[in-house]
């Protein structure tokens, strides 16, 4: 389970460049991209909180890591729209693997816990949760655990 700060060793020790953005308002969190000379670069609205910046960094960590940089990220054409789509769910995959390990995971099942509650303690978006829940899913069935 990474934190923030091992987050950005990470993408140091990969070379990749992180810049703070204003991106006008938090509904865009980031964007990976590469420069001219093939340099990856990674922007980070400077208007989110530390737990959105950590799975947005994650995130954009992942596409690097998956070799998938968006392009037209806005067309509305449904081709566009489906790669982004199964691009994304590779980043957050990666991300979920980074920040959620499944044997963290598995950890918190049969507690009470609520996704906000588990969240909160592992200093993730509960939408990583959710994503989490849906990722290893299957392995959980599989290990006879649900």
């Amino acid at each position: 389970m990474k934190t923030l700060e091992e987050l950005y060793t990470y993408a140091n020790n990969e070379n990749i460049k992180i810049k703070n953005y204003d991106f006008g308002g938090d509904f865009w969190k980031g964007n990976c991209i590469y420069d001219n000379y093939n340099n990856c670069m990674i922007f980070l609205n400077d208007s989110i909180n530390n737990i959105d910046l950590k799975c947005t960094l994650a995130h954009e960590i992942g596409h690097f890591k998956k070799g998938i940089i968006q392009n037209n990220i806005l067309s509305n054409k449904y081709r566009d729209v489906l790669i982004r789509s199964i691009n994304d769910f590779r980043a957050n995959k990666w991300a979920t693997l980074q920040l959620i390990p499944f044997k963290t995971f598995k950890s918190f099942l049969g507690t009470n816990k609520s996704k906000f509650d588990i969240a909160n303690e592992l200093e993730v978006t509960e939408d990583l949760v959710e994503f989490a829940y849906q990722l290893y899913e299957p392995l959980l069935y599989e290990y006879k655990i649900i």
